[in-house]
């Protein structure tokens, strides 16, 4: 068959690369005698496997794109140079493949169009990757997205065969996962929702820009819907948000932008192409509620309220969270904090009638993430009858170790040049340890500390008794803050 073709549709022919056999064929023959033109119409016919004896199938694997089709059926329809692909439908594996499309030759320019095209339960497995263009298949390989994928749109391959580099790739295409996990880079579980993608390659450059349409998905336990905003991937790897080049001169960069707590999320994001794929992200938390946080975050009921503002900057690589750094902060506003199970465990140190249910309303954090434990440099928690001040760090695994002293009423109401003064008096008369887990943590109270470290460098061979446990009418006033800071 091949050999009775013309010259252009058997380059056409050479370039698809079939093997196999077909179940139907017509051809027509027309010659003009005037023009001495003759015309050759070719239908060929393959009907799907159920309709065939075993063996029977055909298999093609494109030039211009080496990914193979096996039990390809449908019909093909080849007139004077051009290729009609009708309802092809193919299988890779799992994947299942359906398409319509069009291959015509001319002189020395070819063309291959899909002008529509559905995959489904793609996996970005070796074969996937290595047929994709290297620079879009070393960037999808980097991100390592693990799961099933619906792939659709439209693509356009050309090229000539007189210029080995003269190839050139379009793509439209909407690609959606269902659970799907990006393993490299941040690890992002249950992945729900897409992304639309329409790029270019050819000899001097290659990009795909992209719009997120993401549902839901799991961050490090944390779900986050609604996300939204465009990516950018070349030979350099992928960018999200903001960092995304323009795709107008006034245009306004736009950051990815997500729900999550009861709030609003917005970040920027980077991956590297590069062998540790290493990544960095920017994020912003805007006006999320902090009884979710506390619902989602913690294994213990709570009712507590307020809102909260953060943001993050970290960077790291696809070896994992020990190559984690960054820094950030976190700002509590309007908030009933007491109501926290471990802030009531925390305030039941420091005072004998119950606390006001408004004991802190404000607060602010200020940390470093190093590996997988979280440094906390500087934590306020406000309130207008005490305040407490800390710092200290916890694991990824919720493992705590934490210093607090209390300070009397709101530390912004004294003047600056006092601050010091007395947060250093606060220091010296009573320390709270906090560790065990943040779902339970074990609290101990220490007075006068400073006094205890220095008996202990004088004498470091004696052994302190434990304290007894203080009783209520005498302990716990010795202990109370507001007294000992009057």
């Amino acid at each position: 068959l091949r050999e009775a073709l013309k010259p252009a549709a058997r380059q056409i022919w050479n370039k698809l690369q079939p093997r196999g056999s077909l179940d139907q064929l017509s051809v027509s023959v027309r010659y003009d005698s005037e023009p001495k033109d003759l015309s050759l119409d070719i239908r060929a016919q393959k009907w799907p496997p159920a309709q065939n004896v075993e063996g029977r199938s055909i298999t093609i694997q494109p030039a211009w794109f080496p990914y193979r089709l096996d039990e390809v059926t449908g019909s093909v329809h080849v007139r004077d140079g051009v290729v009609e692909l009708e309802q092809l439908r193919a299988r890779h594996g799992r994947t299942s493949i359906d398409l319509v499309g069009q291959v015509s030759h001319q002189n020395d320019a070819w063309s291959f169009q899909i002008a529509k095209f559905m995959a489904t339960q793609v996996e970005m497995d070796r074969d996937l990757l290595q047929a994709l263009p290297p620079q879009l298949g070393g960037s999808l390989a980097k991100l390592n997205l693990v799961g099933p994928l619906t792939v659709s749109g439209r693509l356009k391959f050309a090229g000539n065969n007189t210029a080995a580099d003269s190839a050139t790739s379009d793509w439209e295409l909407l690609i959606d996962a269902e659970n799907g996990r990006l393993v490299g880079g941040l690890p992002l579980q249950n992945i729900r929702g897409g992304v639309h993608l329409f790029g270019h390659k050819d000899a001097q450059q290659f990009y795909s820009r992209g719009e997120l349409a993401i549902d839901s998905v799991m961050l490090q336990g944390v779900q986050l819907t609604q996300v939204r905003g465009p990516l950018w991937i070349d030979q350099s790897g992928v960018l999200f948000g903001s960092w995304v080049p323009a795709p107008a001169p006034r245009a306004i960069p736009r950051n990815v932008t997500a729900q999550a707590f009861g709030g609003s999320v917005a970040f920027d994001a980077r991956v590297a192409n590069q062998p540790d794929a290493r990544w960095n992200i920017e994020a912003r938390v805007n006006d999320a509620s902090l009884a979710e946080v506390s619902r989602d975050l913690s294994s213990r009921p709570s009712t507590v309220s307020g809102r909260v503002f953060g943001q993050l900057r970290l960077a790291g690589n696809n070896q994992g969270s020990h190559s984690w750094r960054g820094n950030g902060a976190v700002r509590l506003t309007d908030a009933d904090i007491y109501e926290l199970p471990q802030m009531i465990a925390l305030l039941k140190l420091l005072v004998i009638e119950p606390p006001d249910t408004n004991a802190f309303t404000n607060s602010d954090m200020d940390f470093r993430i190093e590996g997988d434990r979280i440094y906390f440099d500087r934590i306020n928690f406000n309130g207008n009858a005490i305040s407490l001040k800390g710092r200290g760090e916890m694991s990824f695994q919720r493992d705590l170790n934490m210093n607090f002293y209390a300070l009397v009423g709101r530390d912004e109401i004294w003047p600056t040049f006092l601050r010091a003064i007395r947060s250093e008096t606060a220091k010296s008369l009573l320390l709270i340890q906090v560790a065990g887990t943040l779902d339970d943590p074990k609290l101990s109270r220490k007075a006068f500390p400073h006094v205890e470290e220095t008996l202990q460098q004088l004498f470091p061979e004696a052994t302190r008794e434990p304290l007894p446990s203080p009783t209520p009418s005498t302990s716990w006033q010795s202990l109370d803050p507001r007294r000992l800071l009057r």
